[in-house]
């Protein structure tokens, strides 16, 4: 049996579920297999994920124009795993003397990241916005 009957038997659903379980394999495993290389992990799944589409496996590469609430909804999980996971990783005991680093990175470094991140945002946006009548 080829690779394409095989897809075939799995309908489009399923597949999917294969991938995304792999996916999460990679994401535990990897970690430790990148501890000695220069990798970072979200590099190696944005490569995996890239040729998981890529490869004849009939497979339609997902459209975020199209499927905006899905996407929108995973970038939200997304951002909720990445807290969670770098909030396990602050191993203090709670007070706010060991504490204070944490702090400030939330409440000043957090902050001044995400208005910077919005003020270039926009800044991109009126460039393009200004070059449209041009093109």
């Amino acid at each position: 049996m080829e690779i394409q009957d095989a897809i075939h038997v799995f309908g489009d659903y399923q597949l999917w579920l294969i991938i995304i379980g792999l996916g999460f394999l990679c994401a535990t495993v990897l970690p430790r297999l990148l501890a000695e290389y220069p990798f970072a992990m979200p590099i190696v799944l944005l490569v995996l994920g890239y040729l998981a589409i890529e490869l004849p496996l009939g497979l339609t590469a997902p459209d975020p124009k199209i499927q905006g609430k899905y996407a929108e909804h995973l970038t939200e999980i997304g951002v909720i795993i990445s807290l969670m996971g770098a909030g396990l990783n602050i191993d203090r005991p709670f007070n706010f003397k060991t504490w204070n680093v944490t702090w400030r990175l939330l409440g000043i470094t957090m902050v001044i990241t995400i208005a910077l991140a919005a003020f270039v945002g926009w800044a991109i946006a009126a460039f393009v916005l200004k070059l449209l009548p041009y093109c």
